[in-house]
């Protein structure tokens, strides 16, 4: 008896290039995932993809001037070309390349954050990396800067500077990378306001304010500062430049009035006090680091002097201390 044979047409061939295509697929995918988180951009708008991509539209609009056969020879060339992609050691690389590439290289987003003006900023890697810091700018509330640097799959340390703000560090991990907001992730350098007592006005003109870091670890003073005063000015801001905040200004009212000075000296104390004068010092001051500041007269002899930790408090309040005359 005759069994007729039916035979389903073999379709493996073209599951295996559906499934190959989906990883080439999912492969661009993942990449232009990177791309737009770590470069923010996707790889259609990169250079070295629009180049070879334009080339092939013009070539492809070119085509419609070949022949039959010229243009059959074109999509065959341009078909291997894909396919050629698509085998199991090309698709095998791509996704080993991605990896490798992936984990040793990330990116540190820094943005502005609303924080209006022109900021420095300025990425280092921990240790003695002399000569490895990139440098970039931020103009303007809404600007974001991107730094592409080396890391491990177990991480790598770094650390950002950004004007006006204490030095943050952190380690560099791939794939996700560091995101960082300057209002949201970085603390203000403190401003710190260093007043001549009433008592030492009558030396300001003349005058001058030397400024030392109390303690440098070797049992050494070093001199910051040491700036002429002026007559008119009886505080000397260091650090960013902010407005004095009115509960300090109370507070300034409420010593005068416990220290029983006249009301006339008083209010010239007051005057005095919020015509400040900003002062340039060559590092920044940072929380924990002791100054000292001492006010000497004309001849040199110390009139007044205080010492101080630094705190994180973004506004510190420093009255020198009279010296017995």
């Amino acid at each position: 008896m005759n069994k007729n044979k039916f035979t389903s047409p073999d379709t493996s061939s073209a599951e295996n290039f559906w499934n190959r295509f989906i990883a080439f697929a999912l492969a661009i995918f993942l990449l232009n995932l990177w791309s737009a988180h770590h470069l923010g951009t996707t790889i259609g708008d990169l250079s070295f993809i629009n180049g070879p991509l334009g080339i092939l539209a013009v070539v492809s609009f070119l085509a419609q001037w070949l022949t039959e056969k010229e243009a059959s020879d074109f999509k065959t060339r341009v078909r291997k070309w894909f396919l050629f992609f698509l085998k199991p050691p090309a698709l095998i690389f791509l996704y080993a390349f991605l990896l490798i590439c992936s984990s040793l290289v990330s990116s540190v987003t820094v943005l502005s954050d609303g924080t209006p003006g022109k900021l420095t900023v300025a990425l280092t890697p921990e240790g003695n990396n002399q000569g490895n810091e990139k440098k970039e700018e931020l103009r303007g509330s809404n600007d974001v800067v991107r730094f592409i640097d080396s890391t491990t799959p177990f991480g790598r340390p770094f650390y950002l500077e950004v004007d006006g703000y204490l030095r943050k560090s952190f380690d560099l991990y791939p794939w996700v990378g560091t995101k960082i907001r300057v209002r949201e992730d970085l603390t203000p350098l403190p401003t710190v306001l260093l007043r001549i007592p009433t008592a030492a006005r009558m030396f300001l003109s003349g005058g001058s304010v030397e400024l030392y870091i109390a303690d440098t670890g070797d049992g050494q003073e070093r001199r910051l500062l040491n700036t002429p005063t002026d007559r008119g000015s009886g505080a000397l801001m260091l650090g960013p430049r902010l407005a004095v905040p009115n509960d300090i200004v109370e507070k300034w009212r409420m010593e005068l009035v416990a220290r029983n000075i006249p009301k006339e000296a008083a209010a010239r104390s007051l005057l005095a006090w919020q015509n400040i004068l900003p002062v340039q010092i060559d590092i920044p001051l940072v929380p924990t680091m002791t100054i000292e500041a001492k006010f000497k007269s004309r001849a040199g002899k110390t009139i007044a002097s205080a010492t101080h930790t630094i705190t994180t408090e973004k506004f510190q309040d420093i009255l020198l201390i009279s010296e017995e005359l």
